[in-house]
């Protein structure tokens, strides 16, 4: 091809959009990393373009842009595959000249660093030029067979039935290439119950997690799963302790822990360096440490592939659109979790428009009314426990939702954390129970408080 017949940007960039018709269209740019902010003539145009059938569940016709934008001159080409493509080496030039551009700098100062950088820049300009979630419906039925019959066994092993709590079958079945948000306020306990699921759902499987932590150090992150992973091995360990270095008196029994777990290497921990991370940043992580699961605590925080002046729930939203496409992409389930400061000013939806699941955790008794949540009045009962939290599925594409929360046992200091109705959650209950009235024993001479005491755990039995 002659130079002059080459297109130009413009011409590349005004046939692309003119020839976007199908998701499939914006899922190929997407696999590419490509977004409305990647075109330099037309990026207006590019945004209405990209946002509209996630607004209206259809494409915008010619007759539509036209309307919004009279100056653009509308011309679809027969080969969108090759205008897509086009369109792709394009923008990969551009950024292979940026990374280069930067890496020369890096280079006059330190030549580790410079190729640090290459190795991980330039593999976001890598494209998967083919689907791998390709399935044969009709003709591969015996993997159907054998994966329902393992799924199956697996629940048995866990005590899951079909009569189970909408709680237990929620938080232990999570289909490869979804994604579940746990939302609500500061406090409410979202972390440690999306972590708990972490680790019933993949790592107590023998399966890797990656968990990101933008906010707490791997440290600091470490200690809260060394405190609830304990539980399932019969120990107690306070996370606050363990974070501040504070002295513990079952602490050879967290030597012994460590120890039966020094060789597993299936939680690894992220924290956040220089810069925030990405979601550019998560796949890369993924495609390097290839995990069943990802954990991300603290959505809000991670920046997506957009503007970087979309702001509060819409960014948040943006997040969950691209950890979506990799879940789906990489075959992992990806759990999140969404603070809000106001929980009765925000819609569900708006919190999760992409995600599989919406998890909804406070400290108080809470329904779903016309997409939003509200209070409930708290029992007596329960008005004086400080051990119980609140857990509503608000949006559940594989399963049920629940018109009301649920109570669960929630004391993360010691790593227990579960539905009420789970036989190994109510024996640590039990446990800890008995133990808090044996310290109780200990310290305390005044034998009236000591039965009014006892009164109260028999009370709760």
């Amino acid at each position: 091809m002659l130079e002059h017949d080459k297109p130009t940007i413009e011409d590349i960039e005004r046939k692309t959009l003119s020839s976007i018709s199908k998701y499939e269209d914006l899922v190929y740019l997407d696999r590419a990393h490509i977004s409305a902010k990647d075109f330099e003539i037309y990026p207006e145009i590019a945004t209405f373009i990209f946002e509209y059938p996630y607004k209206y569940n259809k494409f915008p016709d010619e007759d539509i842009i036209k309307t919004q934008f009279s100056n653009f001159n509308y011309t679809p080409v027969k080969h969108v595959k090759y205008i897509l493509n086009l369109f792709r080496k394009e923008i990969t030039t551009r950024r292979t000249r940026e990374i280069l551009s930067t890496a020369n700098k890096y280079l006059k100062m330190d030549a580790d660093e410079a190729v640090s950088y290459l190795l991980k820049s330039s593999k976001h300009l890598l494209f998967e030029s083919s689907l791998t979630n390709r399935s044969v419906a009709d003709g591969e039925t015996q993997q159907f067979i054998d994966s329902y019959l393992t799924g199956l066994e697996e629940s048995k092993k866990l005590g899951i039935s079909k009569f189970v709590s909408p709680w237990i079958n929620t938080m232990y079945q999570w289909p490869l290439g979804s994604v579940g948000v746990f939302w609500g306020r500061q406090g409410a306990g979202k972390s440690f119950l999306a972590m708990d699921t972490s680790i019933r759902v993949a790592y107590n499987k023998k399966k890797k997690v990656i968990c990101i932590s933008p906010e707490l150090s791997k440290r600091d992150m470490n200690c809260r799963f060394h405190s609830v992973l304990g539980r399932y091995h019969k120990y107690s360990f306070d996370s606050s302790k363990l974070i501040q270095n504070l002295e513990m008196e079952n602490f050879d029994d967290y030597t012994s822990f460590l120890n039966k777990i020094a060789h597993t290497d299936l939680w690894v921990t992220y924290e956040t360096g220089r810069e925030k991370f990405t979601t550019a940043t998560i796949e890369s992580i993924i495609d390097n440490e290839s995990p069943y699961l990802v954990y991300v605590d603290g959505l809000t925080l991670i920046k997506d592939n957009t503007s970087d002046k979309v702001e509060g729930w819409e960014h948040v939203q943006n997040v969950i659109m691209d950890l979506k496409n990799m879940a789906i992409m990489k075959g992992i389930v990806i759990l999140g979790v969404a603070h809000s400061n106001r929980v009765d000013e925000v819609s569900y939806d708006s919190v999760g428009k992409f995600a599989d699941r919406l998890i909804h955790v406070a400290e108080w008794p809470h329904a779903l009314v016309d997409g939003r949540i509200e209070r409930r009045t708290i029992s007596q009962q329960n008005a004086n426990r400080n051990d119980i939290r609140y857990v509503l599925i608000t949006k559940n594409r594989t399963g049920i939702t629940m018109a009301k929360s649920v109570e669960i046992l929630f004391d993360p200091s010691i790593g227990l954390i579960g539905d009420l109705n789970d036989k190994t959650v109510e024996q640590a209950k039990v446990e800890n129970t008995y133990k808090h009235f044996e310290e109780l024993v200990k310290t305390v001479n005044d034998g009236g408080k000591i039965i009014s005491e006892l009164d109260n755990i028999l009370s709760d039995r």
